[in-house]
């Protein structure tokens, strides 16, 4: 069976994408298009979606007054 998905990928940008596949995802980059994914929920049940990056999560900001000052000299 072939599945196929409408993408914003033309011809000449197949040779330009770069994909990485983490079990049942594989994640489609393009130095010119956004980020997308293609999931496999079930054998014949797969979903082609923009990734939404989500920003974070960080560490509060250090706003002390602690400066730390390297005292060694030379290589490791």
């Amino acid at each position: 069976m072939v599945y196929k998905v409408v993408s914003p990928y033309g011809n000449d940008d197949v040779n330009d994408i770069v994909w990485v596949q983490d079990l049942d995802v594989i994640y489609l980059y393009h130095p010119n298009k956004p980020k997308y994914k293609i999931k496999r929920l079930d054998t014949y049940n797969w979903v082609f979606e923009q990734v939404k990056d989500v920003d974070g999560p960080y560490m509060d900001v250090n706003r002390t007054t602690t400066k730390i000052t390297p005292s060694a000299k030379g290589a490791h």
